[in-house]
């Protein structure tokens, strides 16, 4: 997994951010995806931690500690 950030445009001081995540299958052959999310009020990484991404928050109740991540088994990185 790598991620950076990428200009916009040369005249302004506007860049994106961006992860990105190679199949887990066959990089060199499998499709590249682009997956768009985000909005207002919503973390693009959002999607990437809890919905497609190779790893996930582990959903547990509360108790005052850091959040831990669990491998996704449905993670798009392992699309055929």
């Amino acid at each position: 997994m790598g991620f950076r950030y990428i200009g916009v445009d040369e005249k302004e001081d506007v860049q994106l951010f961006y992860y990105f995540v190679e199949s887990e299958r066959n990089p060199r052959d499998d499709p590249l995806m682009l997956w768009l999310t985000g909005g207002p009020t919503c973390s693009g990484l959002s999607g990437l931690a809890f919905e497609i991404g190779p790893m996930k928050f582990n959903m547990v109740e509360y108790n005052g500690s850091l959040p831990t991540f669990v491998i996704n088994p449905y993670s798009w990185t392992k699309a055929r």
